[in-house]
């Protein structure tokens, strides 16, 4: 994503079988960018993440939404940018059934 928007700035379409990874040697980072390794870098990322778990969590339970925390934010993971109600948002996907739901997949919270 461009630092100064929320464009992408760089798009490789690939085969099927050639995996994401292989195509992080091709990225150039802009001076600034929110990637690194350090020991600070690499908490940040996991607070970040953390962070982003919590309140996935919280939406869910004031919200009542009857979805997992998985599939709440796959959703949101692709309408990242969209200036819409979260409500609108997540009743525009229809809800999955939970025997389409991986049987293998453990459940951490019940909420």
């Amino acid at each position: 994503m461009d630092l100064r928007g929320s464009i992408p700035c760089f798009i490789r379409i690939t085969a099927a079988n050639v995996h994401d990874v292989n195509i992080l040697d091709e990225l150039l980072l802009q001076p600034g960018a929110f990637y690194g390794t350090s020991p600070n870098a690499v908490k940040t990322q996991i607070w970040i993440a953390i962070s982003v778990y919590l309140l996935v969590a919280i939406l869910k339970k004031e919200l009542k939404i009857e979805r997992s925390l998985g599939e709440i934010l796959q959703i949101l993971s692709i309408t990242l940018f969209e200036k819409v109600p979260m409500n609108q948002v997540l009743r525009r996907f229809p809800l999955q059934q939970e025997e389409a739901r991986s049987c293998k997949q453990l459940i951490l919270f019940e909420f």
